[in-house]
């Protein structure tokens, strides 16, 4: 059973029990842990992919996030745009060979 089982059996919307993606990463043990990891996130514009970057920043990884909108993804993201450790790549994933061409390009 994973500890977070109960607090999604009834989930009642924001503000519930159930647990931030932040408090995730703090209750795995992962906060600085991942510094020789590089993670691709996509959807960094909005919604989840905000507060998924947010998580994983805290991790120590490199960070490569795709936005179809650059200023949209700048706003969102301030505070968490480290030159080094957190990349803003323009990248729309409706059209796959765009998605090919920048997963070519990215440095390891």
């Amino acid at each position: 059973m994973s500890r977070y089982e109960t607090a999604h059996a009834n989930p009642e919307g924001p503000g519930d029990d159930r647990p931030t993606a932040i408090q995730v990463v703090k209750d795995e043990g992962v906060e600085g842990k991942l510094q020789r990891e590089v993670i691709v996130l996509t959807g960094n514009h909005s919604g989840i992919g905000i507060e998924t970057a947010r998580a994983l920043a805290l991790t120590g990884a490199r960070l490569i996030l795709t936005a179809c909108s650059l200023d949209k993804a700048k706003a969102a993201l301030d505070g968490i745009l480290v030159s080094g450790l957190v990349e803003l790549v323009e990248m729309d994933i409706l059209y796959s060979a765009m998605l090919e061409l920048e997963l070519i390009i990215i440095p390891p």
